[in-house]
């Protein structure tokens, strides 16, 4: 399977290598390059790559910014100079920190973290599960507990029908990771589980006694799911 990469630092240098070292695998292609950061936003919102590599000091907008910036976008692994930025990537879920001049067996470890996180999120038909910190410690959920996922500000609540998990994440991260799980975002602020519905009208969805609203820009493409699931 093809991985499309978008490499974006303001180092020619740094670009080549990279280039080089994924030029070695197989299975990751280069599909663009972009020497700051505000250039590639249109691109990575329309194309939709699989992996980005970011560096962090760049011209009008940092990589950390850029990447909260982000809805939805493609994993990441930030390539940099600088080792004190660390906590703040991995708490916007970087898949990895990787710091210049970056070897080749470091940069392998990496890639196989994007392995390991893209499999991990489903590993079985029978009991599919996900991992997420909770205060110093990870927390397994079960995706077939889910009743729904809120966002309050950097935090994100995971309601069940047994606990709710609060963890610090970006809800766009569980919008991609679960959506081939039956998990659908309906509002800025609110992912649900479709097996969960108990009822829905034009304006929200209730499940387990819980009435969430649908938000207006999210209103056409939800109605149209949920109206296809439940057709006669």
């Amino acid at each position: 399977m093809e991985v499309r990469c978008v490499i974006i630092d303001d180092e020619l240098l740094a670009i080549k290598v990279l280039e080089n070292y994924l030029s070695r695998m197989p299975s990751f292609v280069v599909v663009a390059t972009f020497s700051n950061a505000t250039d590639a936003l249109d691109y990575i919102r329309t194309e939709k790559p699989d992996l980005l590599f970011l560096d962090i000091m760049m011209p009008r907008i940092t990589g950390l910014d850029f990447l909260r910036a982000l809805n939805n976008g493609p994993k990441a692994i930030f390539t940099t100079a600088y080792t004190e930025y660390a906590l703040q990537a991995y708490e916007l879920n970087a898949l990895d920190y990787l710091v210049k001049p970056i070897s080749f067996e470091r940069f392998m470890k990496a890639l196989d973290k994007y392995y390991n996180t893209s499999e991990k999120n489903i590993k079985s038909n029978d009991h599919p599960a996900i991992y997420v910190k909770e205060h110093k410690r990870l927390v397994k959920v079960y995706i077939n507990d889910i009743l729904y996922i809120e966002s309050v500000k950097d935090y994100v609540t995971i309601h069940t029908d047994k606990k709710s998990i609060i963890t610090r994440q970006q809800i766009s991260y569980f919008e991609s990771s679960l959506a081939s799980a039956g998990i659908l975002r309906i509002h800025r602020s609110f992912l649900i589980s479709k097996d969960k519905i108990d009822a829905f009208s034009s304006t929200s969805v209730e499940i387990a006694g819980k009435e969430l609203p649908i938000g207006r820009s999210y209103k056409v493409p939800v109605l149209q799911e949920l109206d296809s699931e439940n057709q006669l």
